[in-house]
Formats: C-alpha cells, structure tokens, sequence
C-alpha cells in the first residue's frame, strides 16, 4: 500500500485520480514495469498523506496502520530535524533559532511553489515567509502588506534577525518618502499602491511574493486582486507565499481567490466551486457547505498553527460590562432609531450606514464609561490600548489622553513606526489608541496587557486582529480583553451575532464541525431594531 524512503520519499500503488494526485502534488513513475504514484513527506502535510491513506482504507487501528503511523512520525521528525540544522548551519539569524511550527512551515513552502501558511497573529509569519526567499535564493523578493507594516517588516527582520536594512526597498505613495535599497533584494510595498506599480514591478523579474495579511485579495473583483493576478501572469515562475492568520474573514468562498492565484485544482472554476461549498437561496448567499470536504482538499496548500499551539501564552481574559444608557446620546440614539424605523431602506448601502450611524453613536457614549477603567490602569502602572472603528469616539478618548499614541487612516505610514515606538518605549505615553483597520494589523504592543474596545466590528476577525496586537509571543502577563455592552441596544444584538459568527470562522480554519449561520449580519440587526425577528 504504502512504501517509505530514507529520503522521505513516498510511493502508493498507482490507481486513476489525477485529480488527487493534482491536489496533493504527486507524480506518476514507472519502477519495474509497476506504475506508482510518488511524492515526498517534506512536501506533504501529515493531513495530506493521512487522507490520501484513509482514501486506500487503511485502518489506522490495524497492526499495519500502527506500524505505517509510527514509520510516518519518525520520517517526519527526521525530516524537521535535517532542515532545521541545516537552516541554522546555513543563517546566523543572529543568533536566534526558528521553532517547530516555523521550520515544519518552511520545509513545506520550500518544497512547493505554493504555500498557504495559515499563521496565527504573533507565530512569527514575517520571519517564516522570508526565509524561503532566502533558502532558495528567491531574490527580488516581492511584499505585499499592509501599509502600516512596511516599516515593520525592515525593522523587525534587521534588529531581531540580522537581515541587512540596506537590501530593503520600500515603495510609499509619496515619492519622497520612497526607500531605494542600495543591494537590493526585497521590495515592499501595500495593497492599495500595487495596481500602480504592476508594471514597474513586473520588469524587476520577482522570484517569490509574499502576501502578507493575504484576506486583504480574498475577493477577485478587487482592484487589489486584480493588480496581483496581473504580476503573477507576467511572472509565471514566480512563488507565491500567502500568509494570514485570519484567512478565511467572512466565508467560505474567501480561499477561492488564493486558489485561483496558486493554479490550485479548486480555483479552476468560480461556480463550480460555489456550487460544492456554499449554500445560496436565489444569487444571495446564505452560508457555506461541504467544509470538512474544502479542507481536505486543501489538505495540501495550506498550513495552520494557532498560538497556543506555539508558545505557551499567559490567560486571556474577556471582561464584559454590561451597562443602562442614559444621558444626551440617548435621546440621539433614539432619534435615529425612529429615522430608520419610518425610513425606506431602497438599498444595501443605506442600510449598512443606517446601522454604523447607529454603532458610532453607541461607542460615543461609551467614552466616559472607559475613561474610568483607562484612569485606573494608569493607575496601577500600567499601560491601555484602546480600539474602534469610527474617528469620532476615538477622537474624543484623544482628547482625554493628548499625549497617548495615535493612529487612524489619515496618520502616514511612514509616521506610524515612530508612534508605535514611542508608546513602546516613552514610560509617560500610557494609550495606544487605534482604527481597528488601520492599526489592527502588524504592529506589536505586547508591553501592555490590557485592550479596550469602543465597539464591536463587522467583520469578527478585525477584532481577533486588534487583540493579537497584545497578545501575540514575547506577551508574559495575563491580557484583559474589556468590551462593553450597552443594554436595550443593538449592542447587545451585534454582540450575539458577531459572537457566534467568529466561532463560525474558527471552524472553517481550524477544522471543527462547522454550521454557519444563515443570518445577513445587517439585515439581522436591521429587523432587530423594527422588531421583526
């Protein structure tokens, strides 16, 4: 059934499914007249080779399936072992050393032109991703990310791991704040800038593309999309490398972008594979199906670690206050709510203002109801970070805090590293106030243990996002997550559905029995607040 190599080679018995041979990499080869279909355990996941045994029938319970289990995890540890020591015979990295989870990471992005690397905020994804460029001297080197991590990246790699800060160039809008790299061999550059610079990027023959926070192209309809399927067409050879903790951010059909852009057997046809993994009722679609089979099929592209499964991380502690509103904003919110009821909502958009016209004014009231746990944690010594996603409330906790750290969409990326060092490492600047877009993702604040939010977002994974801004690795103190709730509102509502909703994601990325709601999150709230659900 199966035969192991000492070099992790893998032969199966040949049998017709090119389609799964495709999905997991394999080759057919002729060995004495006997046709068998080959591949190699450091390019398959441990899921891939168990599906592809559970496809032959193997009872893992059987003295042979013990006996091919315990065959399996010896070559794999063999395999890890080799790499690693390799990786680190071959980088000083200064002197640091890349963990299970990274090298077992590598190994397979290494040994494939596509990767998927399903990191967890915090795993270390920048180090992970970058060291395939370097293994296989995969140079220019092209990243995408957000563009307040550019400066990050070059920082982050050259103090933590010894790259050199002179082979980094970084493209910004300005062109003044543009960084020529003097030996170049990484590029930089965010999402919303590439569609300007395909062709510029194209004629620097890129070997290998990073998708840092890769969700940010999960719909194909995008200009940003758009402008990455137009430098990997021009490049063919290229590698890509997707990297995100949060893949998957709203539903199923999310993974069919990184498919398509990876020439992966299931991104070969939009509607089929709308047809096999999401439910619709007319063209609206209401949830997702066939999970378990989605990521089997997936077995072998993408790679999933969630912190805990890393470090061994410190309690993380949701602190729910559920509070009466009173005072002006009520009579506000109230008027709103009587606006909307006798209103004719004619379209989507209408509505979904309608709703964060709503949402804003809640997280309003809620900025002297944070205040005072802020004082208190100033208090005690201690340093706050505090998340929204409307200007105004956090403006108004600004005010409250004039020497706290700032950012929103409207601060320069090339401001923001200087603002997330000074909240790091100025002992008076107590706040970290944040956009939940804008500085939810690749910024590390682990010198504070304590995240507040003015609302809840969405989309549940720019909350996750904004959390792991603090509780990521290097955090040694417990974090205290605090939400607030203020009751008879549609706070309390969004709360339930956003609650449940990111279960929902959880189980689509990790893997546990799945069963997404059918509830539109806008509409839901919308019959809430007209009493018809």
């Amino acid at each position: 059934m199966i035969y192991l190599k000492d070099n992790g080679d893998l032969y199966l018995k040949y049998r017709e499914g090119e389609y799964y041979a495709e999905l997991y990499g394999l080759q057919r080869v002729e060995i004495k007249g006997r046709s068998y279909w080959k591949g190699n355990l450091s390019a398959l996941r441990k899921e891939a080779v168990k599906n592809l045994l559970d496809d032959r029938g193997l009872n893992w319970k059987s003295p042979e399936g013990i006996k091919i289990a315990e065959q399996l995890k010896t070559m794999y540890a063999k395999l890890y072992k080799y790499f690693g020591n390799k990786l680190h015979s071959m980088f000083d990295l200064n002197g640091r050393k890349l963990r299970h989870h990274q090298i077992d990471t590598l190994m397979f992005a290494c040994t494939n032109k596509y990767a998927l690397a399903a990191l967890d905020q915090g795993t270390g994804k920048t180090i992970t991703t970058i060291m395939k460029s370097r293994y296989k001297n995969l140079y220019p080197t092209l990243i995408v990310c957000e563009a307040s991590a550019k400066d990050n990246w070059v920082t982050s790699l050259s103090e933590q791991w010894g790259f050199n800060s002179f082979e980094f160039t970084v493209v910004y809008s300005q062109r003044r704040h543009f960084i020529q790299a003097l030996n170049e061999k990484f590029i930089i550059i965010n999402y919303d800038l590439l569609h300007r610079s395909a062709d510029y990027l194209i004629s620097k023959g890129i070997k290998h593309i990073i998708l840092d926070e890769c969700q940010r192209v999960k719909s194909t309809k995008t200009q940003r999309y758009k402008a990455v399927r137009k430098i990997v067409k021009a490049l063919p050879d290229a590698h890509i490398t997707f990297a995100s903790g949060t893949p998957n951010t709203n539903r199923a059909d999310d993974f069919f972008a990184y498919l398509k852009l990876a020439n992966h057997p299931l991104g070969n046809n939009k509607l089929k594979f709308d047809l096999k993994f999401l439910e619709k009722e007319g063209f609206k679609v209401k949830g997702a199906k066939n999970i378990p089979i989605l990521r089997r099929e997936m077995a072998n592209f993408m790679v999933r670690y969630r912190l805990e499964d890393c470090w061994d991380m410190p309690k993380k502690n949701y602190i729910l206050y559920s509070v009466k509103g009173d005072g002006e904003w009520l009579e506000e919110y109230e008027k709103e709510i009587k606006r909307i009821c006798e209103e004719e909502v004619r379209t989507r958009q209408q509505l979904e203002n309608n709703i964060h016209s709503l949402n804003r004014i809640i997280s309003l009231a809620k900025v002297s109801i944070i205040k005072e746990t802020i004082d208190n944690l100033i208090e005690a010594g201690k340093k706050a970070v505090v998340f929204g996603s409307y200007t105004a409330p956090l403006q108004e906790v600004y005010k409250l805090y004039p020497s706290a750290a700032y950012i929103d969409g409207s601060v320069g990326t090339e401001k923001r590293g200087d603002i997330i060092r000074r909240f790091r490492n100025d002992e008076r600047c107590k706040v970290f106030i944040g956009n939940m877009r804008a500085a939810g993702t690749s910024i590390e604040l682990q010198n504070a243990s304590d995240v507040l939010f003015l609302n809840w977002a969405f989309v549940p994974t720019d909350f996750a996002q904004a959390v792991s801004r603090v509780y990521r690795a290097g955090q040694e103190k417990p974090v205290n997550i605090y939400t607030i709730l203020v009751k008879d509102t549609i706070d309390e509502h969004i709360w339930k559905l956003m609650g449940n909703k990111m279960e929902d994601i959880d189980k689509i990325i990790d893997g546990k029995p799945y069963n997404m709601k059918k509830e539109d999150i806008f509409e839901s709230i919308y019959k809430y607040i007209r009493h018809e659900d």
